[in-house]
């Protein structure tokens, strides 16, 4: 098997990483990867197109255009149509036009002989919902992660709460910050916030807010010594972090809302990210109940198992090989 890839100038982080190891492993198993940039002529002599890095509704470079052969667009989600963040005020009129294009492009965009792979079930949903792809082959195939870097360790005490993201509004940086301060004194456990690029802000007691970026052995370091992971996000498609902490061991709080379900299943907490107090209530059952947290704990590292970039890759050959058989 011969595919084509389109790689960009510059990845997006968390798409490289998804790429990468997925490329691996089809190498190992025999595919020819063909990679091919914005200044290189598509390559004629594959069996198929992969566009690995559509993210936030964007469609696949407009090199396939013309192709009359197979086409696989791995979109990352759409989170830009869900969250309207964008909209208001005087970036109301940018945002409209910024997704009207979106939307045009992909009614431009040959569906013939095109297919979707998707990051979580909520991811296809999303997608269906805003954009012109109803009638387009769709495959949910979630992401794996580093098992040499994140592991469990239960020797280690655990000692504070912890949250880890890119400072993004969809994060609910803000919502858990208020849901921890709302804890009596006595009560609290530090927090720990791994938030690259946070705004400036006054000292909060028993909060250590960490701006600088992270490795992911540190972040692995910290999984591992945590009480728990805090993660009500108002949006994942996916939320690498939470497969990251149940692999470490660490409990999980995250939202009842959008992938966060799908991806923990049975091994956390849910709260409404909306709801501050909701957020409290289940920072307190953790820091109160050791048998809760060793529960959790335990069932983060099964549900963990079920994650791995050998199976993303695997899932990933197996559709390809059907798609280039329907071709």
């Amino acid at each position: 098997m011969k595919i084509g890839v389109w790689k960009p100038h510059k990845y997006v982080g968390s798409v490289k990483i998804y790429y990468e190891n997925v490329k691996i492993y089809l190498q190992e198993w025999g595919v020819d990867i063909i990679e091919f940039g914005i200044n290189d002529k598509l390559p004629n002599n594959v069996d198929f197109y992969w566009d690995p890095t559509c993210t936030d509704g964007k469609s696949p470079n407009k090199k396939f255009y013309a192709t009359p052969k197979p086409i696989i667009a791995t979109l990352h989600g759409a989170a830009s149509f869900s969250i309207k963040e964008a909209s208001a005020g005087k970036n109301k009129i940018k945002y409209w036009l910024k997704m009207a294009k979106r939307k045009w492009l992909w009614i431009r965009f040959p569906k013939k002989n095109l297919s979707i792979i998707t990051v979580s079930k909520y991811a296809e949903i999303e997608i269906k919902n805003h954009l012109p792809l109803k009638n387009v082959p769709f495959q949910p195939i979630y992401h794996g992660f580093n098992n040499t870097v994140f592991y469990a360790d239960n020797a280690i005490p655990r000692a504070f709460l912890l949250h880890v993201s890119a400072y993004q509004k969809k994060k609910n940086v803000e919502n858990i910050i208020e849901a921890y301060k709302n804890i009596s004194k006595e009560k609290k456990v530090p927090l720990v916030l791994v938030v690259p690029n946070f705004p400036p802000c006054e000292p909060i007691d028993g909060i250590e807010i960490i701006r600088v970026k992270k490795s992911p052995d540190e972040i692995a370091a910290l999984m591992r010594k945590a009480i728990a992971f805090v993660f009500p996000s108002f949006h994942e498609s996916f939320g690498m972090p939470l497969i990251e902490a149940m692999a470490c061991g660490c409990p999980i709080i995250t939202s009842n809302i959008t992938a966060c379900p799908e991806i923990v299943d049975n091994a956390a907490i849910l709260v409404n990210p909306n709801e501050i107090n909701e957020i409290k209530n289940a920072l307190l059952d953790i820091i109160n109940n050791p048998i809760l947290r060793a529960d959790l704990s335990q069932k983060s590292i099964v549900r963990a198992a079920n994650f791995s970039w050998e199976k993303t890759a695997r899932e990933h050959l197996t559709f390809f090989n059907k798609m280039n058989h329907l071709a």
